[in-house]
């Protein structure tokens, strides 16, 4: 069948959400059987948290049925071992042997997911870095405006004891001449 020339996993699903076909990549993505999948409902499939929402969805899907994407925000499904992956899922409504169904792309994006992540905490951590740099910048603006506020303070200071002593030497070498 041609889903099983897919790359990617596919469920074919009926009007009342049983898995009647499922391929290799699906099996290896959700770690069941194809066949244990066939005949399985799709909420099965849905982590518990999630299911009243899917059921919705499922229902609006069928009274407006179009090829769209699931998952903008990537989807989780349930694994036969309980764990979650994320997935990305695609839906298109097909003819098969005279009835309706609907055709689910499903990709595996958990590194995807990992990766996004990954990315966003480094892009956190540069903009605390870029803040502290900004900071500390700031820090030796302000010391240096002070230390420049006071060498004029210290150079002024001295000036009057200097003219002083130059005054003295003045006086003294008028003396000796």
């Amino acid at each position: 069948m041609f889903m099983d020339a897919s790359p990617h996993g596919m469920i074919l699903v009926d009007e009342s959400g049983t898995i009647v076909k499922a391929n290799r990549e699906c099996s290896a993505i959700l770690g069941y059987s194809e066949s244990e999948l066939e005949e399985m409902r799709v909420e099965q499939l849905v982590p518990l948290n999630l299911r009243g929402g899917h059921l919705a969805h499922r229902e609006l899907y069928q009274q407006a049925p179009g090829a769209r994407t699931m998952s903008e925000r990537h989807q989780t499904a349930l694994r036969k071992d309980g764990s979650e992956v994320f997935v990305d899922i695609r839906l298109r409504p097909v003819s098969w042997k005279g009835h309706q169904f609907v055709a689910a792309g499903v990709r595996d994006v958990t590194d995807l997911r990992h990766a996004l992540a990954r990315s966003a905490q480094a892009a956190r951590a540069s903009h605390e870095v870029r803040n502290a740099l900004s900071e500390l910048n700031r820090a030796l603006a302000r010391s240096n405006s002070d230390l420049e506020q006071f060498a004029y303070v210290a150079a002024h200071d001295l000036q009057a004891p200097l003219r002083q002593l130059v005054g003295f030497s003045d006086r003294k070498s008028t003396r000796l001449n």
